[in-house]
C-alpha cells in the first residue's frame, strides 16, 4: 500500500489530504484494522532557511589558524556545517583506531531528522552561529541577522 496523507483536524481527527488517499482508504473495509507510523514531513523552506543561515555565517567565519602550521588549511563548508551541528548538541560519539573520541553530526536527511527536531535543531545552530561568529561582526543584531537570514532564503514568502 502506498503512503498515504492526510492532515490533522481539531479533536484528532484525520482528513485524507488527497483524492488518491481517498480512494486508497475506500479500499480498506470498514472495522478493519490499520497499523500507520505518523510521520510528519519535513518543511522543505524551512529547511532552506538552516542551510540560508548556515552560509551566511561562514560568509563571516575567518578561521584564526596560527602560523605554527607548515600547512595552510582551507576553509571547507561541509566541515563548517557539520562542525555546527555538533555545537548545538546534535551528534554522536565515537571512538576512532586511537581510542579518542570525536563526535560524528547527526543527519539532517528527511529520513532522519523530523520536523519538530529539525527546528529545535535550527534554534540551537542560530545560537552557536551566534555566539561563535555572527556576535563578532561590528554593528550585526541577532534581529538583524535573523532578518538577513529570512531574506535569503526568502521564508514565509
Amino acid at each position: 500500500m502506498p503512503d498515504l496523507h492526510y492532515i490533522k483536524l481539531p479533536g484528532g481527527l484525520l482528513r485524507p489530504a488527497q483524492e488518491n488517499d481517498v480512494e486508497a482508504m475506500a479500499a480498506i473495509p470498514n472495522g478493519a484494522l490499520i497499523k500507520a507510523k505518523i510521520v510528519q514531513p519535513r518543511n522543505g523552506p524551512f529547511h532552506d532557511l538552516f542551510f540560508a543561515m548556515l552560509n551566511f555565517t561562514y560568509g563571516y567565519w575567518e578561521p584564526d589558524v596560527s602560523e605554527q602550521h607548515q600547512i595552510v588549511p582551507e576553509k571547507n563548508f561541509d566541515k563548517f556545517r557539520s562542525d555546527i551541528t555538533i555545537l548545538a548538541g546534535y551528534r554522536t560519539a565515537m571512538v576512532n583506531i586511537k581510542n579518542e573520541v570525536r563526535y560524528e553530526a547527526d543527519s539532517i536527511s528527511f529520513a532522519k531528522m523530523d520536523d519538530v527536531t529539525f527546528r529545535q535543531l535550527y534554534k540551537a545552530a542560530f545560537g552557536v552561529c551566534w555566539k561563535m561568529v555572527l556576535k563578532q561582526v561590528p554593528g550585526m543584531t541577532e534581529i538583524e541577522a535573523d532578518k538577513a537570514i529570512n531574506q535569503l532564503s526568502n521564508f514565509g514568502h
